[in-house]
């Protein structure tokens, strides 16, 4: 069976986040997502157990990754999938992008293997977000703006949809992460937050 790989980044060549993947491995319902900087160290696991996993990979050469993972175990957080509609779908796990936050980078990508997403409008943020569910209309998910960028129908018989959805922006969320991080306009801060019901990777400017 195929596997499923939706790479993306929001903004344009000139004025974008960094980029993502969403990926499967074949034959397997599990969902993995990975920034492309750090996605052989560290990457989101959503189980098709429901057990969803924030974690350092087995093979990572990074010495802080290998060890925290003696220290600590390799979970750096732990979630379940949070129900949004009571046919038995889900939201896993979010990518917030604050508009706000789009900047030049030095080092580009290969544009014919991104999928480039128009960010959302000023003082809002685009939220990419991961629902599986049966088969079925998926519509009416939100009640914000929202689209389909892609679908997959895993092994198990689920749907896998990645969607982007429109929100006003929060900055207080996120000014923490900036603070903890020191400033350089040449690399991205992707912070993580966990106090709302679904988790999320925000990417932050460095500046």
């Amino acid at each position: 069976m195929n596997k499923f790989e939706y790479r993306f980044a929001v903004g344009t060549p000139d004025l974008r986040s960094s980029s993502y993947t969403i990926f499967t491995n074949p034959n397997k319902s599990d969902i993995y997502v990975g920034h492309r900087g750090i996605v052989q160290d560290m990457k989101v696991s959503l189980h098709e157990s429901g057990k969803n996993y924030l974690g350092y990979t087995s093979n990572t050469k990074h010495p802080i990754a290998i060890q925290k993972t003696a220290e600590e175990g390799r979970h750096i957080h732990k979630w379940q999938g949070f129900p949004i509609h009571p046919a038995n779908y889900h939201c896993h796990f979010r990518i917030v992008f604050p508009t706000r936050e789009l900047r030049k980078l030095p080092r580009d990508v290969n544009n014919k293997i991104i999928n480039w997403i128009e960010p959302a409008p000023k003082n809002h943020q685009l939220e990419i977000v991961i629902v599986t569910g049966p088969p079925g209309n998926v519509k009416g998910f939100y009640n914000a703006p929202s689209k389909f960028l892609a679908e997959f129908k895993l092994p198990n018989g689920s749907i896998l949809w990645v969607m982007a959805v429109t929100q006003p922006c929060k900055p207080e969320a996120f000014q923490k992460t900036k603070a903890s991080n020191p400033p350089n306009p040449d690399e991205r801060i992707i912070g993580m937050l966990t106090s709302d019901q679904v988790p999320a990777f925000v990417d932050l400017a460095g500046d």
